[in-house]
């Protein structure tokens, strides 16, 4: 039996990370959706959400590299599930947001499309030219 606790974090997973939706479309979501929820839980979340406990949005989102960069363009492209929304990197994956401004694109682009360790190939998926606009939308991110 899955506790309150692993409930919480299963739905703020799948709504924050999986959807890549905002604070607000992912409370509605959750508050209307008829989930089987007690009210102390849907009060928990709220308190989360108004608390800064919500995913940052990506900047920029008009941007063609960002939408690129957030899977908004194509889906098996989801460069912010490893990277973080801004490219601020996380566990699993650098920074790009420094290594976007320093690495060479050449050398960047060539990455992308080989992969690298963990980092898997997307030769195939995007084109040199999506490439560069994620190099583009990844130099104009305003620093953390």
């Amino acid at each position: 039996m899955e506790g309150k606790r692993g409930v919480l974090n299963r739905y703020l997973s799948f709504y924050f990370t999986t959807l890549h939706l905002n604070s607000y479309t992912a409370l509605h979501l959750i508050l209307t959706k008829g989930f089987q929820m007690r009210n102390f839980l849907k009060a928990f979340i709220l308190l989360l959400l108004f608390m800064g406990c919500a995913k940052k949005d990506i900047p920029l989102p008009d941007h063609p590299g960002g939408q690129l960069f957030s899977g908004l363009k194509k889906g098996a492209v989801r460069c912010f599930k490893c990277h973080g929304t801004q490219g601020e990197g996380k566990s699993r994956a650098p920074a790009l947001v420094k290594s976007g401004k320093t690495l060479a694109a050449e050398k960047f682009t060539a990455t992308v499309l080989k992969g690298r360790d963990r980092m898997p190939r997307f030769e195939g998926v995007l084109t040199e030219e999506e490439i560069a606009q994620i190099i583009d939308w990844l130099e104009k991110v305003p620093p953390l």
